[in-house]
């Protein structure tokens, strides 16, 4: 952080929330049916004692919002956020290594690269297709973040 005056800017988090079984969807359906949610906590709350906890409950809240009705503020979801949001996708438990639409199972898998969608950081989990339990991370970082990143998960391991 830069400045005091950072912390009380507003970090926000993008991720995906699986609608299926919160609309009226035909038996027949084939595919995923997830929308994007934002939560905006403030980065002094996040860097506190309890920051994961601050979080958790934030993205606890916008996930129980959208079951009442997953469609409601779709439209002003996308544009939320001024500031590039931090996005999760994937999760272990979509268990992506036991799908097999018939050509067998998938060898990896892996989230597209986010070039595209500006500055926007993306991490990704998946469990892993060698190991039972086992779990693969992806990060799609600007590079100055990634050194960053790449620095503290050092020093931690």
């Amino acid at each position: 952080m830069s400045s005091a005056d950072d912390s009380d800017e507003l970090s926000y988090f993008l991720f995906a929330v699986d609608c299926r079984g919160h609309l009226k969807l035909p038996a027949t359906y084939f595919g995923n049916c997830t929308i994007a949610r934002t939560v905006a906590v403030k980065r002094s709350a996040l860097i506190g004692e309890n920051g994961i906890v601050v979080a958790g409950k934030a993205i606890g809240r916008e996930v129980m919002e959208t079951y009442k009705g997953p469609l409601k503020g779709a439209e002003r979801e996308i544009s939320k956020s001024r500031h590039p949001p931090i996005m999760v996708s994937a999760s272990p438990k979509f268990e992506l290594y036991k799908v097999d639409f018939g050509w067998g199972r998938p060898r990896k898998t892996e989230v597209a690269n986010t070039g595209s969608l500006g500055s926007l950081s993306l991490f990704s989990i998946a469990e892993s297709r060698e190991e039972e339990g086992g779990i693969e991370f992806g990060l799609a970082l600007a590079p100055h973040e990634l050194d960053i990143f790449n620095s503290i998960f050092h020093r931690t391991y």
